[in-house]
This record gives structure tokens, C-alpha cells and sequence, in this order.
């Protein structure tokens, strides 16, 4: 507190004046004058930034590719092992052998993790030439060839690749596809049942569809034709077993599990789903999946909090640049 003394002209009177508050700028500086001054005196600029960014999303979503789901209602099959694993679970107490309470996956969540796969793939590759399917746009029909990515970002990898031992450019293969499937399909639990909604997007909306349709047949493919496999050798093993065995509860056990084994050889010979079957048939949405609105409001919320973050910034900068000036 600094005190100003003011004498008048004449020496016979002094009049003292009232204290004169003189506010200190460096400690204590109010939440309004770093905060909200800031956006006030820069709110001009600051609208501006977010309508930037905002109209710049806009048109981006406009130029953009429209992306079309297709989705599917999927349910297991009746021919899931509910028994298998109690048969097999009394087979191993008479062999005197813990299991640990392990409960085995079933063919409908072996389906799920199979979409993903890079075994899937493959087989889709093999099967249906997939990835001039998925991958059309990088692929060279007249000269029978994969085209090489352009632009920034590519050369910059095709650059940067072999200081790491990787070579600067691969075709899509079994991996890219798989990691393709991986971006794309998006399974989703319906609630309260055992039922999965599985979506995939693409941006035409015939091969959105036909690729789910691919998807859907071949998982239940390839499991059909593991799971034929797998019993028929197993048939095999548990007849000789039974043949050698004499104990009538191991024998018994052995008979049960020799009859689900050429129960799933018969499911595996049919035509029906072996493992996830539809019950709502592939569709296709009739308009594109954008949420333009969502993108743009988000990148209002973007270009508001950089605007202001620099208002403030900039304004805090100029109020004190001349104290430490002063300081100095």
C-alpha cells in the first residue's frame, strides 16, 4: 500500500489525501483476467478458428467416399458339444485325470475368432481370389499387377522401411486382408441373448454385402471340415480303445464318445450352417454410415480448445512480457 501526500499552496494548511491502492499485477493475478479476459478480447479470432475447422470437416465429409454396413443376425447351431464336455470330464475321473474345470471354446465362439484370422483369410484367398475383391482398387487388371501406393505418406514408409529390414513396399496378402477384417467387421453382442449382430463396411454396397455372405459361409466351412477331421480321427482311436477295453463304465464313456464323434461326422457331411447360423439374413443399410454431424461437432470442440488455448497463451504473454521488463 503506497500512501500519496498532497500539500496545498499554502504553507499554514497540509491535507493529508485518502491511501491509494495500487494493485500488484505479478502476485495474485485474478482467475478472470488469465482466463476469461482472454476469450473475451479474443473471441472474434477464436469463432473464427472453429468455424475453420468446422466447415473444413464439413467438406471433407462431403468429399469423402460414403461407407455402406452390412450386417447380419447370427445364433450358434444346435450341434454345439453341450454333452462332450461332461462325457469327457467322466472319461478323464476314471482315468484318474484333472481337467482343472477348463471349459472348452465352443464352435460358435471359434467362429468369431476365426473371422479375424489370418487362416480365414488365406482360405478366402484361395477359395475366392479375395483380395482383387477387397483390395480392388490397388489392383492392375490390364497389366495383371498390384499397384504400388502413391503419395506422401507412402513414400515416406517406402523410405523409412528398409532402415528397419523391411522391405519398402508388399502386395496385400493373407496378413492384410486379416488386418482388413480387423478394421472392418465389428461384431456386436445382442443384449440379453447369445446372438451377435455382425456388421462389415465397405464402400460399395453389393460387395458389402457379398463379402459378409463369403465371410459367414466360410467360417462355417472351415469349421465343418476341422471338425470332420478331428472326429474322424477320433472315431477311429475310440474304437480301438473300445475293442481293448474291458472296465464297463470305461467302456460305457468310450461308446458315448464314439457316438457323438460320428454324430459330428454326420453334421459336418450336411449343408446346414455347422456352427453360426443366420437368423436374420444378410442386408445392406440404404444410406451410408457417415455421422457428419458428430465429425463436425467434434471438430468444432477441436478447433475451439486450440483457439482458445492460444488466446489465453498470447494474452497472458503480452500482460506480463512488460513486468519482466521491468524486472529485468
Amino acid at each position: 500500500m503506497d500512501f500519496a501526500i498532497a500539500a496545498q499552496a499554502s504553507p499554514e494548511t497540509i491535507v493529508v489525501a485518502q491511501p491509494v491502492m495500487i494493485a500488484a499485477p505479478v502476485e495474485g493475478v485474478a482467475f478472470d483476467t488469465q482466463l476469461i479476459a482472454p476469450l473475451r478480447r479474443y473471441w472474434r479470432a477464436i469463432a473464427a478458428v472453429t468455424a475453420a475447422f468446422m466447415i473444413l470437416m464439413l467438406i471433407q465429409q462431403i468429399r469423402s467416399v460414403p461407407v455402406y454396413s452390412a450386417y447380419a443376425v447370427l445364433s450358434p447351431t444346435n450341434n454345439a458339444n453341450a454333452g462332450g464336455a461332461s462325457k469327457l470330464g467322466r472319461l478323464a475321473n476314471l482315468a484318474g485325470i484333472d481337467l482343472g474345470g477348463t471349459k472348452p471354446a465352443s464352435s460358435f465362439e471359434r467362429f468369431q475368432f476365426l473371422l479375424t484370422s489370418p487362416q480365414l483369410a488365406a482360405y478366402q484367398i484361395h477359395e475366392h481370389d479375395m483380395l482383387k475383391q477387397v483390395f480392388a482398387a490397388d489392383w492392375d487388371g490390364v497389366n495383371h499387377r498390384w499397384k504400388r501406393p502413391d503419395g506422401v505418406l507412402a513414400g515416406l514408409t517406402a523410405s523409412i522401411n528398409p532402415l528397419f529390414g523391411l522391405p519398402a513396399w508388399t502386395p496385400p496378402d493373407a496378413r492384410a486382408l486379416a488386418a482388413h477384417y480387423e478394421r472392418t467387421l465389428d461384431p456386436q453382442k445382442v443384449p440379453d441373448t447369445g446372438l451377435i449382430r455382425l456388421v462389415y463396411k465397405d464402400t460399395d454396397p453389393a460387395r458389402a454385402a457379398q463379402t459378409l455372405r463369403l465371410l459367414i459361409a466360410d467360417g462355417n466351412e472351415m469349421l465343418r471340415r476341422s471338425a470332420a477331421l478331428y472326429a474322424r480321427a477320433q472315431a477311429q482311436y475310440l474304437r480301438n480303445r473300445i475293442d481293448q477295453t474291458q472296465v464297463a463304465d470305461y467302456r460305457s464313456t468310450l461308446i458315448d464318445l464314439l457316438t457323438e464323434q460320428e454324430q459330428t461326422l454326420l453334421l459336418s457331411n450336411g449343408a446346414m450352417p455347422f456352427a453360426a447360423e443366420q437368423v436374420e439374413a444378410v442386408n445392406v443399410a440404404s444410406m451410408p454410415t457417415k455421422r457428419p454431424l458428430l465429425y463436425v461437432m467434434i471438430a468444432g470442440v477441436v478447433g475451439f480448445s486450440l483457439a482458445a488455448l492460444m488466446a489465453i497463451i498470447v494474452y497472458n504473454r503480452r500482460l506480463y512480457a512488460p513486468l519482466a521488463t521491468e524486472h529485468a
